[in-house]
């Protein structure tokens, strides 16, 4: 008897790397698991170690956010879809909607649209050129409202997308947040207080700078304090403010910066760390969301340090996953804390992406 083939899948993005943890360690190793053949579209070569049977990696380069080279990505992945023919398609950014669309016309294909961000929003808080800003989002939004009626399947990586989009439709809407992969985690046992990390986007936004005034408020009490800042800057002045900012603080360091930081490499800094931070400073982009680094430190063990004014402190106190940090404390009481901070000892199953999978499959009928 002829063994079936089977079932293909391909997620497909432009900038994100093409081993993006979203795209590769959750939804294409669940697809994986479930028995499909999955084909993943990303920017840069993958320096996973992790490989993982039916997984394929087809990676592309774009340097940078602004290169003409960007904009030719969705011919190329057009021109595989033609020799892979998937069986579902999954679209991780919007460069790529038209291309689903036109592919959709010709050939049997269920289309995906993984709402990683709001694209009009973001570029509406874009300060430089305002009039071109203004005709890119209103662009992207009718773009994504009429490639819509040709998507399939709506996968939202956040619970406030679904009212602030309003190309959605009223089904056929799924939330997927960011948790993190029980495969992937690492159990932190680290004993200690005096290693505290940073992971993530390096940007105004993600509160890279509160973490800088973290470290310089406690180095001052205790200078056996080391911190690490973990990821990519797509900001060249940003970064080079950051790094004139540690520049007098050799318990300050960088990994990657300019360069994207390996996933597997996240994981070793959560299980080598003693506390993460996270303080997101008030802002409409990243208001209501749930940043992929409180899944991996909850789930990984790793206490969470939050502001008082963050978004993340009555998860960090109900939710039993770290502490909040006041500036105007006195530093030597909030070492005090730190010292003597007792680990939840519970895990929360809700924190895995795998509580998820039946969820995941449901919405394309498998």
């Amino acid at each position: 008897m002829q063994e079936s083939k089977k079932m293909k899948m391909v997620v497909a993005s432009v900038l994100k790397p093409v081993d993006d943890t979203r795209m590769f360690e959750k939804i294409g190793s669940s697809f994986a698991r479930k028995g499909f053949e999955v084909h993943l579209f990303g920017n840069g070569n993958t320096t996973n170690i992790q490989k993982l049977d039916d997984v394929f990696f087809h990676p592309h380069t774009v340097k940078n956010r602004l290169s003409l080279k960007r904009w030719f990505i969705p011919f190329r992945v057009f021109r595989k879809l033609l020799f892979l023919k998937p069986h579902v398609l999954v679209i991780a950014s919007h460069e790529l909607l038209w291309m689903a669309v036109i592919y959709r016309l010709f050939f049997p294909v269920k289309v995906v649209y993984d709402v990683r961000e709001n694209y009009a929003l973001n570029i509406k808080l874009n300060q430089k050129n305002k009039w071109i800003v203004i005709l890119l989002s209103h662009y992207l939004t009718l773009k994504q409202k009429i490639c819509s009626k040709f998507v399939d399947v709506f996968w939202l990586a956040e619970k406030c997308y679904k009212q602030q989009l309003t190309f959605l439709p009223s089904n056929r809407v799924y939330i997927l947040e960011n948790k993190a992969s029980k495969q992937f985690t690492i159990p932190n046992k680290s004993q200690g207080y005096h290693s505290i990390l940073f992971t993530g986007t390096l940007a105004a936004s993600t509160g890279v700078i509160e973490f800088i005034d973290l470290a310089k408020y406690l180095l001052k009490e205790d200078d056996r304090f080391q911190f690490a800042i973990a990821g990519h800057s797509y900001d060249y002045n940003f970064l080079q403010i950051v790094k004139e900012l540690i520049q007098p603080y050799p318990q300050i360091k960088v990994i990657g910066g300019s360069e994207y930081v390996a996933h597997a490499t996240i994981y070793q800094l959560i299980s080598e760390a003693n506390f993460g931070f996270i303080d997101y400073p008030i802002h409409v982009a990243t208001q209501g969301k749930k940043a992929t680094k409180y899944f991996e430190y909850a789930a990984s063990g790793l206490p969470i340090i939050t502001s008082i004014k963050s978004e993340y402190a009555p998860h960090a106190i109900t939710e039993k996953t770290g502490l909040v940090w006041n500036e105007y404390e006195n530093a030597a009481e909030f070492i005090y804390k730190l010292k003597n901070y007792s680990r939840n000892q519970i895990i929360n199953p809700n924190w895995f992406w795998e509580s998820a999978e039946n969820q995941l499959f449901e919405s394309i009928g498998h």
